[in-house]
């Protein structure tokens, strides 16, 4: 109708438009995921999610999506690019809090395997990213009438904080996997790729399979379960292959500088000896 009347094709798309809309959801991913953090922690502690602060951070989620400049085109948003987008997005403060962590680990007297900063920097982020991502379920249910108690609500929430370490595990998988010595040839970057592709895209699909089983074991018969999987796991796939081929190339130029510098100070240590 609004063809006809107008001759406007609001189902005309561009691959412009469409590379535009995936460079813009990459940020709104990460700004999605910042502000999942402070919803989650403070839906912890507020039965019902209906306190004045945690509908505000919900505002700023649907302002973010619908208002702001990073939301998406109608045209574009159910669109498989711009999901992925948004999934990089949403990667990306995992990988940095690892790296970051990585580089505390190094410190003398940091702590060691599951207590060392590698793991607990980007688990800080995990745990209430995983409560945000069951209280939107929560909603969804109340929202189609169902009835959720205080302490069920409570309960899910935490199980929700213990699906969102598995976010966790892809990337430390990744940040274990950078070699101090020789860089990796180019058929094992592709195999490492590959392994780490299907480690986070298994992840997304186990996360989702678990809030989903919590929604209907704790409070829902009407939530449904797996609704997504397969795009899911596509993604996660992609993001997490990416991520091993950029981590793995950064290791192999690091080592290869690493093993010129040696070589220079040894013939350095040579001359001077002569």
């Amino acid at each position: 109708v609004i063809k006809d009347e107008y001759g406007i094709d609001i189902n005309q798309t561009s691959a412009l438009e469409q590379a535009k809309e995936f460079g813009k959801a990459i940020p709104r991913g990460i700004a999605s995921l910042a502000l999942d953090v402070p919803t989650g922690i403070v839906g912890l502690f507020d039965i019902g999610n209906d306190s004045n602060l945690y509908k505000g951070l919900e505002g700023l989620q649907d302002r973010l999506r619908q208002d702001s400049v990073l939301a998406a085109d109608p045209r574009y948003a159910d669109k498989f690019s711009t999901k992925l987008g948004e999934g990089v997005g949403s990667f990306v403060p995992f990988l940095g809090a690892g790296m970051v962590g990585r580089a505390l680990a190094k410190a003398p007297g940091a702590a060691k395997g599951f207590l060392s900063p590698t793991f607990t920097a980007p688990t800080a982020l995990a745990i209430p990213t995983g409560i945000a991502a069951q209280g939107d379920r929560l909603q969804m249910a109340r929202d189609m009438g169902e009835d959720v108690g205080g302490l069920t609500e409570t309960t899910a929430e935490l199980f929700g904080g213990l699906i969102g370490i598995t976010e966790v595990l892809p990337v430390a998988n990744i940040l274990g996997k950078v070699h101090k010595n020789a860089p990796l040839s180019a058929k094992q970057k592709l195999t490492s790729a590959l392994q780490s592709g299907a480690a986070e895209g298994g992840q997304e699909v186990i996360a989702s399979i678990l809030q989903d089983l919590t929604a209907r074991g704790f409070y829902s018969e009407q939530l449904p379960i797996g609704e997504s999987l397969f795009e899911e796991f596509t993604i996660g796939g992609i993001i997490g292959g990416v991520a091993d081929l950029v981590v793995t190339s950064m290791a192999g130029r690091k080592s290869i500088a690493k093993k010129y510098a040696e070589e220079d100070n040894l013939r350095a240590e040579e001359t001077k000896n002569k």
